[in-house]
């Protein structure tokens, strides 16, 4: 039986920059796949990609933006599935510092 699969996601912010783990599982339980193979594929703008395991990824988004992260999931009886995981990163809110000086004596 080929199990449905879903991803995990985990992200530093919601705002660009941010480091997000990416992690595929699958319905199952504890059952475990027939020599599963997982094929990722990154767009432009992602960098430091760290493979913790076959079904996990570490990476880095810098910028604002929509990143489709795909991953195909297949066995060595012919069973396959895609998934596309969408990361959205907003741009963060303007930085915005006032410093006041009080002295503390005359001197």
């Amino acid at each position: 039986m080929w199990p449905e699969f879903y991803a995990n996601t985990r992200a530093t912010a919601d705002v660009a920059p941010a480091t997000v783990s990416l992690s595929i599982r699958h319905r199952l339980g504890a059952k475990r796949l027939d020599e599963p193979t997982y094929t990722w594929s990154f767009p432009e703008g992602v960098s430091d990609i760290v493979e913790r395991r076959d079904t996990v990824r570490e990476f880095t988004l810098a910028e604002p933006g929509t990143y489709p992260i795909s991953v195909t999931i297949s066995d060595v009886r012919g069973n396959t599935t895609t998934l596309t995981e969408e990361i959205v990163l907003g741009t963060p809110e303007p930085f915005d510092l006032s410093l006041r000086y009080t002295p503390s004596n005359s001197y």
